[in-house]
């Protein structure tokens, strides 16, 4: 069996000092779905936990960035091909083998959709559900009171 790696969205709050200044992605993204995201990613003890960046791509939760405004919902078609692409080759480089390691998305759609169909092994937690429901969703989850195949 391989790996588990979890991916939690960026988000559109960011904290305002990481306009002057390079902060870990982890403090950078202040929204509260990332938050949650991140919180129930952590309960679930995966190998790795990466943030999905609509400008980045994959991001380590330590590595330093600065603010942004970019959003994968505004990019056209051919934006997020690419960058799904470079996703999949930023799982490879961190030593993620996508056909054998279960991938968990926490994330929306947006940030899933172009990937998918080139991962073996998935799980998308709180898949169509709206934002206030996932949020609920990932809290059940890092209580304990509803599980997820690992």
């Amino acid at each position: 069996m391989g790996k588990t790696i979890a991916l939690v969205p960026c988000s559109e709050g960011k904290d305002p000092k990481s306009k002057s200044v390079e902060i870990a992605a982890r403090d950078l993204y202040t929204g509260p779905l990332f938050k949650k995201a991140l919180e129930c990613a952590e309960s679930l003890h995966p190998d790795e936990i990466y943030i999905l960046s609509a400008k980045y791509g994959v991001v380590e939760l330590d590595q330093k960035l600065t603010y942004y405004d970019m959003y994968l919902h505004n990019q056209p078609k051919s934006y997020r091909l690419s960058w799904a692409e470079k996703v999949l080759e930023q799982l490879r480089d961190h030593g993620v083998d996508v056909h054998r390691d279960k991938i968990v998305f926490l994330t929306g759609r947006d940030y899933y959709s172009e990937l998918i169909s080139h991962i073996t092994n998935y799980e998308i937690i709180g898949e169509g559900l709206r934002q206030g429901e996932k949020m609920h969703e990932f809290d059940e989850i890092k209580a304990g009171r509803k599980y997820i195949n690992q």
